[in-house]
């Protein structure tokens, strides 16, 4: 995506996904028509076109007061309405943290939480749906300058005594150091937050725009704008040219924004060096000015620990006017598009990677099982019609022989089905202490404890002893869980393997359970919060009001991570043995009707010329359906690895989906090699437009 602009990378990319939807909607309307699909099935497929349709791309722009971070969301984002839709101006203007987003099944909106609601034991988090709680202006969405005057309330400030300041636990210092004005009054933001509903052409795509405030913001509301850099796809930074990195802005990027893995960085974390038309001097030669951004853009860069490719010097302003007039060449000299082409190369890949990724995982055992049921019920029939061949001359020793050898593997596959039994129910202990390990009441016991201990604390070494304590449990259940889950996988893959063997079952293996990222989050979180350990700060601090930060930023987050944990641990354990159990199912009774078939031969109640008939036509339905399932399949797989942008997929996934089919099939002739050539050009040729 070199050299693309935002709005084109996020219309590829949701078209992308459009494209994997369709396909798997397709597989899975074609499975229910074929009653090839069951409840466990049906619900993973769904789910996985849940996660496309709701997928979002979170762009977070975070900078100090007056840096010109408003200035620059509207030049890239609003420019086109040719004037400032977020307020814009000298000294401080958004006041609070604002989400730009949009949800086609709400009114256009801005909704904004009072800051009074700070005097309630609430977590930030759980204010979000509750819809009393919150103020709602509803402006005309096809009028700019009405929308523009609604976003003026994210300026909004309240004067209040440094007593009630003091009791919403917010800062009672102003810039300047002084506690309060003349008066005895200090300012305070007027909202907590502010949620900004808008048909716009880029967050109808999907893009979340996450406007951060400063360090006083953050500190004000931890556990909101740490949340929201921590579920952001990219994080501008935005400096200003004129200042440099100051210490405010180098303590904001150590603590919230840069990552400790380096190719993260590089992907997800920009900075920006805005307002170098501050530089324009007609006394300085061109050359000499841009040799000065250079130098800045080389010397932020080593501050910062970044490339200095992350590093975008531009003017906002220039930007804004330059398409709000329509001047391409002002547009051009801002050098804004650099920043944009440089989010849509970089962050939208990236995303499209992690989404990939996932859907993969999650379908791969879908695609590969019903694959591997058809083939196997194939065999079957293959094997059934081997036995009618026999009995034409119905000789009773060829009868009898034949009725021994599907009874004894009946037999067998009956005794491994009530050993399977068993093992289910280890299975199922096994998972209760999986889930235990990850447990939310075993959770909110553990952080009322802790805030309990923290409390009655007298030392700040006893209140940092009682925060290492609580992460060090948290990060042991979920070592728990993890060693947990190795179990259940290795005991999976160990009857798999000996249903394989004895029985001629498909190939299809349990996915593994990826519990380690949650693992990292944590210790992130523990990183991230490192100055609640602090003991110069904790000093300064009122008892309470660290157990309340505490209790709402690292409580509230851990509670997220729990959440997402158990329910990938859920999902993972009832679709864990759902292939085995599907394909015991369908031998058992493939087994049972090759019994029925030859006793009926026996008894000449069938003539065995009828009977072989009736299994060509069943093979060749099967088949069918086989090569339908086959085409789909790839279907699916090859939109899911087609390139936004591009024709197709086939240079990426023609040799995988080729070695695949010839592992899961059966010895062919050379006609069923041509066929399945044939299925494999029509499914990747749907692909191209």
């Amino acid at each position: 995506m070199k050299g693309i602009s935002l709005s084109a990378g996020l219309a590829q990319y949701s078209a992308w996904r459009t494209q994997v939807q369709s396909a798997v909607a397709e597989y899975r309307d074609w499975l229910r028509t074929e009653n090839l699909s069951d409840l466990q099935t049906h619900s993973q497929l769904e789910q996985i076109l849940t996660t496309l349709r709701d997928d979002h791309i979170r762009v977070a722009f975070v900078a100090e007061f007056s840096r010109g971070k408003t200035e620059l969301i509207n030049a890239i984002f609003f420019g086109h309405l040719r004037r400032r839709i977020l307020p814009s101006g000298i000294g401080r203007t958004t006041m609070c943290p604002t989400e730009l987003l949009y949800d086609p099944d709400q009114p256009p909106s801005v909704r904004l939480l009072p800051i009074e609601t700070r005097a309630q034991n609430t977590p930030m988090y759980d204010f979000r749906a509750d819809v009393k709680a919150w103020r709602e202006v509803k402006p005309n969405p096809d009028d700019p300058k009405q929308i523009s005057q609604s976003l003026t309330h994210l300026t909004d400030i309240l004067h209040v005594t440094p007593e009630q300041a003091k009791r919403l636990d917010l800062p009672v210092m102003d810039e300047t150091g002084d506690e309060s004005n003349q008066l005895g009054m200090v300012e305070i933001p007027r909202w907590r937050h502010a949620l900004i509903n808008l048909p716009h052409p880029l967050l109808e795509q999907g893009l979340v725009i996450l406007d951060t405030p400063g360090l006083n913001a953050i500190g004000a509301e931890p556990d909101l704008t740490i949340n929201q850099l921590g579920s952001a796809h990219a994080v501008v930074f935005i400096l200003g040219t004129d200042t440099g990195v100051t210490k405010s802005d180098l303590e904001l990027w150590k603590k919230h924004i840069y990552l400790d893995d380096h190719e993260a960085n590089s992907k997800s974390r920009l900075a920006v060096l805005n307002k170098i038309d501050t530089l324009q001097d007609d006394l300085k030669q061109e050359q000499q000015i841009q040799l000065e951004i250079k130098s800045q853009v080389n010397r932020t860069a080593e501050i910062l620990h970044l490339d200095p490719k992350n590093v975008f010097p531009l003017s906002a302003q220039q930007g804004l006017l330059g398409k709000a007039k329509g001047d391409a060449a002002l547009y051009a000299s801002s050098r804004v598009a650099d920043l944009e082409q440089a989010l849509a190369s970089r962050i939208v890949p990236s995303k499209l990677e992690i989404v990939r990724s996932r859907i993969d995982s999650e379908l791969g055992n879908i695609l590969d099982s019903g694959n591997a049921l058809l083939t196997k019920r194939l065999g079957d029939v293959d094997e059934h019609i081997s036995d009618m061949q026999q009995l034409r001359a119905k000789n009773t020793e060829v009868v009898d022989h034949i009725m021994a050898k599907a009874q004894r593997e009946k037999e067998l596959l009956e005794r491994n089905m009530q050993r399977f039994q068993s093992i289910r129910s280890i299975f199922t202990r096994q998972s209760n202490a999986l889930f235990s390990s990850l447990s939310m009441d075993g959770l909110h016991r553990e952080i009322a404890a802790t805030k309990l201990l923290m409390s009655n604390c007298l030392t700040t070494l006893t209140i940092q002893r009682c925060i290492n304590d609580f992460f060090a449990s948290i990060l042991r259940s979920i070592d728990q869980a993890i060693d947990q889950a190795d179990e259940i996988s290795s005991l999976c893959t160990k009857v798999y393997q000996e249903f394989e063997d004895e029985h001629g079952l498909g190939q299809v293996r349990p996915r593994p359970l990826n519990l380690g990222r949650y693992r990292q989050q944590v210790l992130r979180l523990e990183r991230k919060h490192s100055d609640f350990k602090s003991t110069g700060r904790l000093f300064l601090r009122e008892q309470m009001s660290i157990t309340n930060r505490f209790y709402d930023t690292v409580g509230t987050v851990t509670k997220l991570i729990y959440m997402k944990a158990a329910k990938d641990a859920s999902d993972w354990s009832k679709s864990l043995m759902l292939p085995l159990e599907t394909q015991v199912r369908e031998h058992h009774g493939q087994l049972r009707r090759r019994v029925e078939s030859v006793k009926r031969i026996h008894n000449a109640a069938d003539t065995v010329d009828e009977r072989l008939e009736e299994l060509e036509l069943n093979k060749a339905g099967i088949s069918d359906q086989r090569d339908e399932m086959r085409k789909l399949s790839d279907q699916v797989r090859l939109s899911l690895y087609n390139k936004p942008g591009t024709d197709q997929a086939e240079n990426e996934l023609r040799n995988s989906v080729a070695a695949r089919n010839t592992k899961n099939s059966p010895p062919q002739t050379h006609s069923g090699e041509q066929s399945e050539n044939v299925v494999l050009a029509v499914s990747t040729s749907t692909m191209r437009p």
